[in-house]
């Protein structure tokens, strides 16, 4: 492996040249605004709902507005910058702009990226650490706030590290980063710990001045935590990943919080595999600090699935400078460049601006015609508009029970829910009834009693559930939808409409307009 060379002086201002952190930013942009799986997530549509609620009231939700069982109660949209800009890019142009915004986040987060790791390795294995990172990210590559934060995340660490590796603090021109990370995503906290770590690690490995060292460190984590509480929460966001780390059940029931499971082959297994071979046939020392912060990382997305985007964006940060400086052993640096190596080479200095304008304008056309295509829906999956359809025709009766995976859309379509993506609001204690009471296991009457203490009129069930085989066999209760996806019961005496023939209607997918004109209640 070789360090790579100074950069050459740029090209004239007319000059077409590229880069490898410009290509790799445009064709993951490319690719990724062509891809429906953006959306196969039901958190993305309560995100755009909450952000259309603030830009029609110019305020931003205290208390829940909408569902049934918590309606009223505190609840504090922490992500509330993020939901806004994704409903700017949905009244613009409508789905494909959200997938939009999303990719320009992820391709950004993955330029930075490949900008920094070229300052050490060569490109070709700049490519291979971006392959096994976009591998990593790509299970939890929604269209959700979570990736906004990424090239934040991406900015703020590299800054991090630059400090401690050059031995001089953090910049202060760092802390607009932390403020808007902290508007987006509560994850802002781990920047915060890492700071606190690297600034550890810093006056540890200081020796003869730690007390200077120490006190500059200090100084930026206590500026970064002020420029953190710059939210309309205040000090309040500082506690909400803590809090939702102390909810056990839900941590259990939910996906992305639970373990990877190594039954199935992994990518987290595939990236830990390339990288112990090659260490183990290179070898790599690394300081405490880099060692540290690889087991804390390891540690995260062993514990939870979505932690993995974490050490997919920093992993390669913290590897890039020891690799290079360990790897470059004198023999090394005496072979001669090959012809291969240096072709790579040539991409390595930042683009022109001819460059970057042409690359901008090829991105601006991509974009135009992803949303002139307007090919991009919600997944049937978690957007059940045929159901919403059937149950409109039914007179759309009182407070329904719905699959937590279905709340995400109800909450899009104007419908208050049972239960949703925000497990904060709902907390432990309610979701533990509602998954025992649906698979007929819940204490204190379970299911029926569920359906008596909130006066449920209707359901929107996933097939197969404990909970619709009981529903069929109640006389006041009627199925009056069904499809691979969902199930729709109502009670018998609350139907006012025409009744829907089973599996006659097949969901539409729920287009911009359509989904905004039906099911409000």
């Amino acid at each position: 492996m070789y360090r790579t060379e100074t950069f050459t002086s740029p090209a004239p201002f007319l000059a077409v040249r590229f880069s490898w952190p410009l290509l790799i930013g445009v064709a993951i942009f490319a690719f990724l605004i062509q891809q429906p799986r953006l959306l196969h997530d039901p958190d993305t549509y309560w995100h755009l709902k909450v952000g259309q609620w603030i830009l029609a009231n110019g305020a931003i939700p205290q208390v829940d507005h909408f569902s049934h069982t918590m309606k009223g109660a505190p609840w504090h949209p922490h992500e509330w910058l993020g939901e806004l800009l994704f409903a700017i890019a949905y009244a613009k142009g409508g789905w494909a702009a959200i997938v939009i915004c999303a990719s320009a986040a992820f391709a950004a987060a993955l330029a930075l990226l490949s900008r920094y790791l070229l300052r050490f390795v060569e490109p070709i294995y700049v490519l291979g650490a971006i392959a096994l990172t976009y591998l990593l990210l790509a299970p939890h590559l929604l269209a959700r706030p979570h990736v906004l934060m990424m090239p934040l995340l991406v900015a703020w660490s590299i800054g991090l590290m630059n400090a401690h590796d050059e031995d001089r603090p953090p910049s202060l021109g760092l802390l607009p980063a932390i403020t808007i990370w902290a508007n987006i995503h509560g994850s802002f906290v781990f920047g915060l710990l890492l700071a606190a770590a690297v600034g550890v690690g810093a006056t540890i490995s200081a020796t003869g001045r730690r007390r200077e060292v120490a006190i500059r460190w200090s100084v930026f984590l206590v500026a970064s935590v002020g420029a953190a509480v710059i939210t309309p929460f205040g000090a309040a966001g500082l506690l909400f990943p803590f809090t939702v780390n102390d909810m056990s059940f839900a941590l259990s029931v939910i996906n992305e919080w639970q373990s990877p499971n190594f039954q199935t082959l992994q990518p987290l297994e595939i990236c830990l595999f390339v990288v112990a071979a090659a260490v183990f046939t290179r070898g790599l020392r690394l300081s405490l600090l880099r060692i540290a912060l690889l087991l804390g990382l390891l540690h995260l997305a062993l514990k939870h699935v979505r932690h993995g985007d974490l050490l997919a964006l920093l992993a390669p940060l913290i590897l890039a400078r020891p690799i290079s400086e360990q790897w470059l052993s004198a023999s090394v640096k005496n072979i001669e460049t090959s012809a291969v190596d240096a072709w790579f080479r040539r991409l390595n200095p930042p683009p022109s601006v001819a460059g970057v304008v042409l690359a901008s304008l090829v991105l601006v056309v991509a974009s135009w015609a992803a949303i002139r295509s307007d090919t991009l829906r919600p997944p049937a999956k978690f957007a059940p508009q045929g159901a919403l359809t059937a149950l409109q025709a039914s007179g759309m009766p009182g407070r329904g029970l719905n699959s937590y995976e279905f709340g995400g859309y109800l909450i899009f379509s104007g419908i208050p829910t049972f239960i949703d993506g925000r497990a904060d609001l709902f907390g432990d204690s309610f979701l533990r009834t509602y998954v025992q009471s649906l698979n007929l296991n819940g204490e204190g009457g379970g299911f029926r009693q569920l359906i008596k203490q909130h006066d449920i009129q209707w359901t929107l069930l996933r097939p197969g559930s404990p909970a619709v085989e009981v529903l069929d066999q109640l006389a006041d209760w009627r199925r009056v939808y069904s499809d691979p996806d969902v199930v729709l019961h109502v009670r018998t005496s609350e139907l006012t409409g025409p009744s829907v023939s089973e599996g006659n209607q097949e969901p539409q997918g729920g287009g911009r307009n359509a989904a905004q004109a039906e099911g409000r209640t």
